[in-house]
């Protein structure tokens, strides 16, 4: 088989346990991408960080080329690594905003502000109505 089928119990084992074999098949040769594969990937999303524009660049091509050896393309960015992307790579509906001041999008169930690199939350305590 060559695909994970969704909806099965075993699927978020063998989606993870894919990536796993990844980073020891493919990454050996990038050591921040074998390190993001296992340190900073939840389910689906990948969620890191560099100390300068330049080394996400290049953590971003790193990625880009270990990732693409397992079929897997990468889609969302942050925007200042936009441009380095493929528009057929980009998703279109990345940010969304129900604050208009404030441009964001969802990590692992979080809002993310990429302009601030501020992650939060909302806290719903019973009762309370939206």
């Amino acid at each position: 088989m060559s695909t994970v089928t969704f909806g099965q119990r075993s699927s978020p084992f063998l989606a993870i346990r894919t990536l796993l074999q990844l980073a020891e098949d493919e990454a050996k040769a990038y050591p921040n991408v074998q390190k993001v594969i296992y340190q900073d990937l939840y389910v689906d999303d990948v969620v890191t960080r560099a100390d300068s524009e330049e080394e996400a660049l290049k953590l971003q091509q790193e990625a880009i080329k270990v990732f693409e050896r397992g079929k897997f393309e990468l889609r969302k960015w942050a925007p200042a690594l936009l441009e380095a992307v493929p528009i057929e790579h980009r998703t279109t509906d990345n940010f969304t905003s129900d604050e208009p001041q404030s441009d964001y999008t969802k990590v692992l169930g979080l809002k993310w502000e990429p302009n601030l690199d501020m992650l939060s939350y909302l806290l719903r305590t019973p009762g309370y109505i939206s």
